[in-house]
């Protein structure tokens, strides 16, 4: 059995990982008290990270400057079974090493290809993008979890380039049968929703759905059947069953656990 303390080696996913890093490090860095002020900040304030610590998730800093972790909260602990400071220590490459086999180089490209996205657009609407990934990663007791990676862009330099990005981790094991994985970019500020996955790593756009399909898709989550679906918003049975064919439609997922995880990750739920 291996030990999540000591990862082996992921030879795909390290060369995925190492063409990421220096995909960042293209970025025409300025060197300024903006940018280099975040690590100093978490280090001197405990606050901070406290409050970084509170939620039911895992969440980090990230320096895309160097590849290495500014802050990993103490779930790491407890979800994985390695203490945060395995992964401050590590950086991304410890990462890296706990990721399943199957799905290391495939979690890497699709970064990648996010990564493009935003080195393609201005710098100045860089911050308005939020992305995402899932992916298998493996506890100190061999199982896998399979974790579902949300990230903002935390802080840029004075020219606007990403410098730290802000991450949480979503336990989604137990919605999700797929082994595909599935990444996407989104911003409120212009409603772009784009999507690729593991068989194909080309962005595109996803549909939107409706203010109603939403309440559908919660009640889903929630549980509820169709026909009790109809009845707490006071539609037909047919009504809903429309919605239900829409919302596979725009999403193409059929499976609940698949449509719950969308609804994650486009917060939906």
């Amino acid at each position: 059995m291996k030990n999540a303390l000591h990862p082996s080696p992921q030879p795909g996913g390290a060369v995925a990982l190492g063409e990421l890093i220096r995909l960042w490090q293209s970025q025409p860095y300025v060197n300024g008290p903006g940018a280099d002020a975040l690590p100093e900040l978490l280090q001197t304030h405990r606050a901070v990270t406290e409050v970084l610590d509170l939620g039911p998730y895992l969440c980090w800093v990230l320096d895309v400057r160097t590849g290495g972790y500014c802050f990993m909260s103490s779930h790491a602990e407890g979800w994985l079974g390695a203490s945060p400071r395995r992964f401050t220590e590590g950086g991304l490459a410890y990462t890296n090493g706990l990721l399943h086999p199957d799905d290391a180089r495939g979690a890497w490209q699709l970064m990648q290809a996010i990564w493009q996205f935003l080195l393609d657009r201005p710098a100045g609407q860089r911050a308005a993008y939020a992305f995402s990934c899932d992916y298998r990663i493996r506890r100190a007791d061999g199982t896998y979890l399979r974790l579902l990676e949300q990230n903002r862009v935390l802080q840029t330099d004075r020219h606007g380039n990403v410098t730290h990005l802000l991450g949480t981790g979503t336990d989604i094991t137990h919605w999700k049968e797929s082994a595909t994985l599935v990444a996407s970019v989104t911003s409120a500020a212009d409603g772009t929703c784009l999507v690729c996955t593991s068989d194909d790593q080309v962005l595109k756009p996803q549909a939107r759905i409706s203010k109603r399909e939403k309440e559908v898709v919660q009640l889903i989550a929630s549980g509820y059947s169709s026909k009790q679906i109809a009845d707490r918003l006071y539609l037909s049975l047919h009504t809903v069953n429309t919605h239900r064919r829409n919302i596979i439609g725009k999403t193409h997922y059929r499976n609940p656990g698949d449509l719950i995880r969308f609804a994650v990750r486009n917060g939906i739920i």
